[in-house]
């Protein structure tokens, strides 16, 4: 985070005080008046600049009689200059609050400009006598302080102190948009690096409804047409289930239409839509509603949909600052996407398509730690062409490439989708089953190597080539030790099969510490 913010988003009173543009009008105010500007925060605390405390604040403050050190005395203000606060008479200080304003219009005070005392006329002696009494002071001592302070015409204090004002203001207001910014900025970063898409989208949805202030916002995306839309959501704890029903429905049919125009859309006062009356059927959804495009030039993302419980006489600003965060949001999902995509393809055997070795034992870990939570066996067959070096010394390697894609489509075909199939290296293919007993595995092992030697090799010019291929099969159950290597065993299975005159299926299964083998010949 930032030097001029914190954690949450706030500008800090130093990055307002050091602005050159509100030290210029500081500058100039003290030429013209004489009088120097402090800057303090909640405290108290003079941040800027390091100063002597004037002999009649001094006496003031001694007596307990200044109002900016004793919240017990009531600084008067003066009518006719915004700001100044008396303290005697015509005596006192500018007096203006420093504060931060939300993307909701809430307003936080960080603190106050404060100037030195001065007077925009002579006090009265009798003024000054009568307060020599409450001081318990010598009258001539409180004379004598007064008359140090500079004094400052009425109308070019009016106009002074309205610039110098203006430009505080303006500077917080600035510094305050940037600092949420950056927040926005180094939120979105940060939630880029979190995890896969799905994390991703729940944590979007948790900061765009922060930096919205938006009673509900909804992050809609489809992965291929607009019927199948998806909606991840984060709403207010008190939003009520039906209302919450009643906006996605509404989101939906709103998404559909900016999805057609590109252009964001926006509901002042839902409760007197036409449009919200025909999608909901007449039920009820009071309040304001902004949706905006999650896009980058040629990549649509999603669409961002923010509620918000109570009408808007306008709704600009929200639309604005949705664009802002739409546009970090397609960011962030771009470089998740592009993430995902390059570790599917360190993943992902380039010839064929299918996982690789990598691929393979990871899902394989994962299947059999799944296994021992569910209680149920999970199986490997690994199929090795036969006599594959043959193919490639007689038809060259691109015959051979043609070979594996074709072994590599037919073992995709007649499989369940929670099975993986996978290129382990050369012509060696893995195919990982979970729920599946012994007797099953065997059955898929010979119908997957049927399927292969029902699709002959096409080689230009000659007769198609037949395929033939060896299998070798092993299980694991539950109850037996993560130890156990089912790679292991399906492989020195596979082994059996080639040294028993290859194109046939060897089952390898643990009982105990003993290998049971099963030969099964094809027909």
């Amino acid at each position: 985070m930032s030097d001029s913010t914190n954690a949450a988003g706030t500008t800090r009173l130093s990055s307002i005080v050091s602005d050159d543009l509100l030290q210029g009008v500081v500058a100039f105010f003290h030429e013209r008046t004489g009088v120097r500007l402090w800057f303090q925060d909640l405290s108290g605390y003079t941040v800027a600049p390091p100063t002597e405390v004037p002999r009649y604040c001094s006496l003031m403050i001694n007596h307990l009689r200044c109002g900016l050190a004793n919240p017990a005395v009531t600084m008067a203000p003066l009518p006719e200059i915004p700001n100044f606060r008396s303290c005697l008479g015509s005596i006192g200080h500018l007096v203006v609050p420093i504060r931060h304003r939300s993307a909701r219009g809430d307003v936080k005070e960080l603190g106050r400009m404060v100037s030195e005392p001065m007077a925009v006329g002579r006090a009265p002696y009798d003024e000054l006598l009568a307060e020599s009494h409450r001081l318990n002071s010598h009258p001539d001592n409180l004379a004598t302080a007064a008359g140090t302070l500079p004094v400052v015409d009425r109308d070019e204090l009016l106009q002074l102190a309205g610039l110098v004002t203006m430009v505080l203001q303006r500077v917080a207001d600035d510094r305050s948009s940037r600092a949420r910014n950056l927040a926005v900025a180094e939120a979105f970063e940060e939630v880029g690096m979190q995890g896969n898409q799905a994390v991703i989208r729940e944590l979007l949805t948790s900061l765009v409804r922060e930096f919205s202030d938006a009673d509900a916002v909804v992050l809609s995306t489809h992965p291929g047409d607009l019927e199948s839309l998806g909606h991840q959501a984060a709403f207010d704890d008190t939003l009520p289930e039906d209302e919450r029903r009643l906006l996605l429905t509404f989101t939906g049919e709103v998404v559909k239409w900016i999805s057609q125009t590109g252009y964001p859309i926006s509901f002042p006062d839902l409760g007197g839509s036409a449009w919200r009356r025909h999608v909901l059927g007449g039920l009820d959804l009071e309040g304001a509603l902004v949706a905006v495009p999650v896009k980058l030039p040629g990549h649509w993302r999603g669409w961002w949909t923010a509620y918000y419980r109570e009408p808007r006489a306008q709704l600009e600003d929200q639309v604005h600052r949705l664009s802002v965060l739409a546009a970090h949001s397609a960011q962030t999902l771009t470089f998740v996407a592009q993430l995902e995509a390059s570790q599917e393809a360190a993943m992902t055997d380039a010839l064929t398509g299918l996982g690789n070795r990598r691929f393979l034992h990871e899902q394989l870990e994962r299947e059999l730690s799944r296994s021992h939570r569910s209680r149920y066996p999970v199986s490997m067959v690994i199929i090795d062409i036969d006599d594959f070096k043959l193919v490639n010394d007689a038809h060259g390697h691109r015959v051979g490439d043609d070979a594996l894609r074709l072994v590599a489509d037919a073992l995709r075909v007649p499989l369940r989708r929670s099975s993986t199939v996978c290129r382990y290296g050369g012509d060696e293919f893995c195919v990982i089953i979970p729920e599946c007993s012994p007797d099953e595995a065997l059955g898929v092992a010979r119908r997957l190597c049927e399927e292969i030697e029902q699709r002959p090799l096409v080689v230009a010019g000659l007769a198609p080539v037949g395929m033939r291929v060896s299998a070798g099969v092993a299980t694991q159950h539950p109850d037996e030790p993560l130890a156990v290597d089912l790679f292991d065993l399906a492989d020195r299975a596979l082994m059996e099969a080639k040294r028993h005159g290859k194109n046939r299926v060897e089952v390898s299964q643990v009982e105990a510490p003993r290998l049971v083998t099963e030969q099964g010949r094809l027909v």
